[in-house]
């Protein structure tokens, strides 16, 4: 996919998951430790905030200048992982789809693997 047309992804919005790499699947693990341990309260201290300086990195090894770990969350919400808050600070809360995600890559890390290689597979649903 070339960098115009993830420009574009972005501009629009969200980054498609299938391009996601160790940004967004590591901003994901620490949402869910948040969402567990801390009530759902985000430290600002421990996000990448500065998306010039640390552009978000891609599982196809590109950056997108401007792009940070809240940029990051807003594309975890948008394809369902969690839902999201402004309670004084960034409030956290994991889906149903969310913690299938994290069930994988719970298991991808406790073989081997890297945020920045993991691919999220959906289940399907049964049409009854």
């Amino acid at each position: 996919m070339s960098e115009q047309v993830l420009t574009v992804a972005w501009l629009a919005g969200y980054v498609p998951i299938e391009l996601w790499g160790e940004d967004h699947w590591s901003t994901f693990g620490y949402a869910h430790y948040c969402a567990m341990d801390w009530k759902g309260n985000v430290d600002p201290q421990k996000m990448r905030t500065d998306g010039n300086a640390y552009p978000t990195r891609l599982k196809n090894g590109a950056l997108i200048k401007g792009h940070n770990d809240y940029k990051c969350l807003e594309d975890l919400e948008h394809a369902g992982f969690l839902n999201m808050a402004t309670i004084l600070g960034q409030h956290i809360t994991i889906t149903d789809k969310g913690y299938e995600a994290m069930k994988q890559l719970s298991k991808h890390k406790a073989t081997g693997g890297w945020f920045s290689n993991f691919t999220f597979v959906e289940e399907k649903k049964d049409e009854k």
